[in-house]
């Protein structure tokens, strides 16, 4: 699929905004430097993610208000008849994705700060089929137990609308392969 997207200084603006929010509001203001760049660097791309397929489907699904009390409640797919996750990955790596997955997820590759390439859409049936866990490399133990890494992205789906990626996200073979 490769849709690149690139965000305005505004869009950037409204990112880190709301990620500076979402630490401020979320954690103990005696968090490490550490900590602290790692959970910024864990929202911000998330959203960057998010905007970008509101940008790339021309839909608004981030709740902004509320994305600055708890990540998730922000951004939901579900009003548009979705339920699909979002995964964000730098260049090269694989994304990380459920053992026992129950949705499917569109999967993008962070290219920098302010853009983003859609790689395309996996649905459950080629989640389970294309992941590995000799490629899940985390060195947490929890990540580990129940994430694995999924290497299809030459087989991802792609879609260019909601109606397409409504479409596409509801195989018949999923319901087989949800556990």
């Amino acid at each position: 699929m490769n849709k690149r997207i690139t965000m305005t200084n505004n869009e950037l603006k409204l990112i880190n905004n709301t990620v500076e929010m979402l630490i401020s509001n979320n954690f103990n203001k005696q968090i490490s430097q550490e900590k602290y760049n790692e959970q910024y660097n864990e929202y911000y791309y998330d959203l960057l993610g998010k905007l970008a397929i509101e940008k790339y489907l021309d839909i608004e699904f981030i709740n902004w208000a509320k994305t600055t009390e708890n990540i998730e409640l922000g951004s939901d797919l579900n009003n548009y008849g979705l339920n699909i996750g979002i995964i964000n990955i730098k260049f090269g790596g694989y994304p990380l994705v459920d053992k026992n997955p129950n949705r499917g997820n569109i999967i993008n590759y962070i290219i920098d700060e302010s853009k983003i390439m859609i790689k395309g859409f996996a649905n459950i049936y080629l989640l389970k089929l294309d992941s590995y866990d000799m490629f899940n490399h985390s060195k947490n133990p929890i990540i580990k137990e129940t994430k694995t890494a999924f290497c299809g992205i030459d087989s991802l789906i792609k879609f260019k609308n909601v109606k397409t990626l409504k479409n596409i996200s509801n195989n018949p073979l999923d319901k087989i392969y949800i556990n």
